[in-house]
């Protein structure tokens, strides 16, 4: 098997070999939509909830805002590009009143913060949907604060309550922004309390996101692994799907319909509590509440997990040959250079 990645196209390209080489891959990290759906395949299986779980629970707090003109800020690859797109569609329904008054595709890791916040000041937004993560939220936060971008607006901000994010911020932190993430200090499981215990005695430090969900996946591999009692692929594929197993946030199943898990979302608002940027007053949504019916799940995936021919033919032979039999397939009766 397969297991890991961090970047939401990692997790896709990781999940597109899996399929051409036959083998079981968990992504257990990356969130993309686009893993479980449009670029879905069987032998993929994805633990953290999708971009459009996330968006889904941000709407819905957005639709509570007075806000109208809305800017967006995301990098320009597949992760902001789903997280952008999810939240226009889902607020956009609950709020027929909004209008997207910008939108800017900073590239991964390479934000200019100043030309970006003076782009979408232009755009005189009542509200921002931020996407950034990482060194470009610094960037962004630090340049918007200074530049007294973010007063008296409001703005939802995917991720960026997980501890990886706000904790780089503890100086300047975006008080009062509505985000999703991971409050460890706040999730009151047994289940939970137990794994923060148990990784605070061993590594003296509090468990980040991607502990927990690095965590549940070898949870669900292990439960997996014994369900099938072999690591024959077939026999992989059909102990994992439908397998429920538990973890520190709950008992989880993977679905069967799109091999996502129903783990559940938290939002809440930046705040200070003994000097660090926290979650405060977060809510808990079950991920069985934001996903799609699995009727409706497999209509989003793809029918057929085969790659395309084309895509054997490049591998496999010449580009003269790709030409000939394309053209050939196509019904075409000479050979061009198109």
């Amino acid at each position: 098997m397969l297991a890991g990645t961090f970047l939401s196209s990692t997790g896709l390209a990781l999940s597109d070999f899996a399929a051409r080489r036959q083998k079981v891959a968990v992504i257990g990290i990356p969130i993309s939509d686009a893993i479980i759906w449009e670029k879905g395949n069987r032998y993929t299986f994805h633990i953290p909830p999708t971009t459009d779980m996330h968006t889904r629970l941000l709407a819905k707090a957005a639709a509570q805002l007075p806000a109208k003109r809305w800017a967006t800020i995301a990098p320009n690859y597949e992760f902001g590009t789903s997280f952008v797109a999810g939240f226009k569609t889902h607020l956009s329904k609950l709020r027929p009143d909004i209008q997207w008054v910008s939108e800017q595709w900073p590239a991964l890791g390479k934000l200019n913060a100043g030309p970006i916040v003076d782009a979408i000041n232009a755009s005189r937004p009542d509200a921002i949907f931020n996407a950034t993560f990482g060194a470009d939220l610094v960037r962004l936060v630090r340049e918007g604060t200074v530049r007294n971008f973010f007063k008296d607006r409001s703005v939802v901000s995917a991720i960026t309550g997980k501890p990886e994010y706000l904790d780089p911020m503890s100086e300047a932190p975006p008080v009062g922004w509505i985000v999703s993430g991971y409050p460890w200090y706040a999730i009151k499981l047994p289940e939970h309390q137990a794994f923060v215990a148990a990784y605070q005695a061993k590594y003296n430090d509090y468990p980040r996101e991607a502990s927990v969900y690095g965590y549940i996946t070898y949870k669900f591999l292990a439960a997996g692994l014994a369900k099938a009692g072999s690591t024959d692929t077939d026999k992989l594929i059909a102990a994992f799907e439908g397998l429920k197993f538990e973890t520190p946030l709950g008992p989880a199943e993977m679905r069967a319909a799109d091999h996502q898990t129903d783990l559940p979302v938290y939002i809440g608002t930046v705040a200070i509590k003994d000097g660090k940027p926290i979650m405060a007053d977060v809510q808990e949504e079950a991920g069985a509440k934001l996903l799609p019916s699995q009727a409706e799940a497999r209509k989003l995936r793809p029918t057929t997990n085969s790659p395309p021919l084309a895509t054997f033919l490049w591998a496999s032979s010449s580009t003269a040959a790709c030409r000939r039999f394309l053209l050939l397939l196509s019904g075409a009766h000479t050979v061009g250079s198109s």
